[in-house]
């Protein structure tokens, strides 16, 4: 439990909190990419609140479509690249899991719905 002002607050509440400010966050990209383009901290933050939800193991179907967001934004110049690194390492918990998901799917071009290439199932 945390305690903000007097209110006490589970993990549970806090996440439910940083859940929906990541959602009204985003509504409002759109316009803040339109005014400065080339400022990626806005998304980034964004982003960032995502991530910080699934580390946390987050909803798996929530997990999915967001690597499968990721997934979509890979241009195949990007893919290109990536393929010239390693695979993503073993390790980090949650975090590398995730990671190693969406690293597969751009390498090997599968969708990420959940199934692991090859296999059956939600692996999130």
């Amino acid at each position: 439990m945390a305690t903000t002002g007097g209110i006490e607050l589970s993990t549970d509440d806090l996440r439910e909190v940083a859940r929906c400010a990541a959602r009204c966050a985003e509504q409002a990209l759109e316009i803040v990419e339109a005014v400065r383009p080339d400022d990626a901290r806005p998304r980034e933050a964004v982003d960032a609140a995502h991530a910080a939800q699934l580390a946390a193991g987050g909803d798996k179907s929530d997990a999915s479509a967001r690597l499968a967001a990721a997934r979509s934004y890979a241009t195949p110049a990007l893919v290109d690249v990536l393929r010239r690194y390693p695979s993503a390492p073993g390790g980090g918990g949650r975090v590398g899991e995730l990671v190693r998901r969406l690293d597969a799917a751009l390498r090997d071009g599968s969708v990420l719905d959940g199934t692991a290439p090859g296999a059956g199932g939600d692996n999130a």
